[in-house]
């Protein structure tokens, strides 16, 4: 599925003269392309010709794993570790499912650890098995240990329904970083 990237996209039209279907559009109130993936016919006509690298084709899956301490607010004035519980999504196909709720592990932190406790990490990484990105409104001092494994985002924002609208409008800059080795956490508004 098509995916523009509203941090990248400058609103230069390119894309739009480009399609032979007329798929994109530049919204001028909002300042950046927008596709109708209805009559998009994934020709990549659009993405050769982005000057900005904004458009990507996101053919595979991601899992989010979503801190949370109710299932409606991301955890907020604490480190995504410290999270009660994860709500898990998977993203596929232009589409965000809640596949699943994992409880977060209790684990007395070793205080004499100055920049995060490697052992939370490791079990919080344990219940995060088999997701692709962690979300919190805070990383915390894990970060270095976590994005071995996860892609950590941040997201400036309160709800979890906020979040997987801000995460889905950031495919392509999501899907870009997971692809690298060393991937760095992304923060998101």
């Amino acid at each position: 599925m098509i995916h523009i990237s509203k941090r990248r996209c400058v609103g230069c039209g390119i894309c739009n003269s480009e399609c032979p279907v007329g798929a994109l559009v530049v919204d001028t109130d909002k300042g950046y392309a927008v596709i109708d993936n209805s009559k998009c016919l994934s020709c990549g006509v659009c993405i050769a010709r982005c000057p900005q690298r904004a458009i990507a084709d996101i053919t595979k899956s991601i899992v989010f794993a979503i801190g949370t301490d109710d299932g409606t607010f991301i955890k907020q004035k604490d480190h995504v570790g410290s999270s009660l519980s994860f709500m898990i999504y998977r993203y596929s196909e232009g589409k965000m499912v809640l596949i699943d709720k994992r409880n977060n592990v209790k684990y007395d932190e070793d205080e004499s650890e100055t920049h995060g406790d490697p052992g939370k990490a490791a079990a919080v990484s344990d219940v995060l098995s088999g997701a692709d990105v962690i979300v919190g409104s805070i990383i915390g001092p894990n970060v270095k240990r976590l994005r071995k494994q996860f892609l950590p985002i941040v997201v400036r924002t309160d709800t979890i329904e906020n979040s997987l609208k801000i995460i889905t409008e950031n495919m392509p800059d999501i899907s870009e970083e997971l692809s690298k080795e060393n991937m760095n956490a992304l923060v998101l508004s």
